[in-house]
C-alpha cells in the first residue's frame, strides 16, 4: 500500500513538472515609444514673402522596437497597433528667424503613402514660427483620431508619415521630430514564469 502511494506521488510530480515546460500563448499589450525625425531644407528666394512648398517624409518599423522584437518572432504575431499619442517639435533651426510654416501631417490609412486624399489621413498645423518653436522647446500635440492609421498599422507594421507644407521668409532649415506613443498587442508564447519564449 505504501509503495502504491509513492508511485502515485511520483507520477503526480512528474505530470506537474512536465506541464511546466509547456508554453502558453497569450495576447500581450506592449507599450512603446519611438521618435521619427524629418529634415527639411527650404532654400531662400529673391522674394522673401513668397510661399515655398516642401515635402518631407519619415518612417519607423514597429518590428524593430526592442520590446516588440523580444516578444515575437514573426510579424503575423502582431494582432493590433494602437497609436495613443503623437507629439511633434521643431529642432536644429537655421535660416531666416521670421520663417513661418503651415501644412499637413499625412499618414496612410490603407496603403503606403501615395499622396492621395482617399487613402490618407491629413492633419493641418500652423502657422508656426519655426525659430521660436526651436528656441523655446515648444512641444505640440497632434490631437486627432488615429483609428484609420491604427487599422493600417495592424497589418503593415511600418509607421509612414510625411509633412506637406509651405514656408515664408526663407531660407529655413530644421528638423520635424514626431514623438509617438503606442500599444502593440501581440500573440506571445510565455513559459510558466511569464518569460517570452
Amino acid at each position: 500500500m505504501k509503495s502504491v502511494k509513492i508511485i502515485v506521488l511520483i507520477t503526480f510530480v512528474l505530470i506537474v513538472l512536465s506541464g511546466c515546460d509547456e508554453l502558453v500563448k497569450k495576447d500581450v499589450d506592449i507599450p512603446i515609444n519611438f521618435n521619427v525625425t524629418q529634415n527639411v531644407v527650404v532654400p531662400g528666394d529673391s522674394d522673401p514673402n513668397k510661399d515655398t512648398e516642401f515635402v518631407s517624409a519619415g518612417e519607423y518599423d514597429i518590428l524593430s522596437h526592442p520590446d516588440v522584437a523580444n516578444a515575437i518572432g514573426t510579424p503575423d504575431k502582431i494582432k493590433k497597433v494602437k497609436i495613443t499619442e503623437i507629439f511633434y517639435e521643431f529642432k536644429n533651426f537655421s535660416g531666416n528667424v521670421d520663417a513661418d510654416i503651415t501644412g499637413n501631417f499625412v499618414f496612410p490609412k490603407d496603403t503606403k503613402l501615395s499622396f492621395d486624399y482617399d487613402t490618407e489621413e491629413q492633419f493641418y498645423i500652423g502657422p508656426v514660427r519655426v525659430a521660436n518653436a526651436d528656441l523655446f522647446n515648444e512641444l505640440y500635440t497632434l490631437d486627432e483620431n488615429f483609428d484609420n492609421i491604427n487599422s493600417y498599422l495592424s497589418t503593415a507594421t511600418i509607421f509612414y508619415h510625411a509633412f506637406i507644407g509651405s514656408s515664408t521668409d526663407n531660407p529655413a532649415i530644421f528638423d520635424i521630430v514626431l514623438k509617438v506613443s503606442a500599444t502593440v498587442t501581440v500573440e506571445a508564447s510565455l513559459d510558466f514564469e511569464g518569460n517570452y519564449n
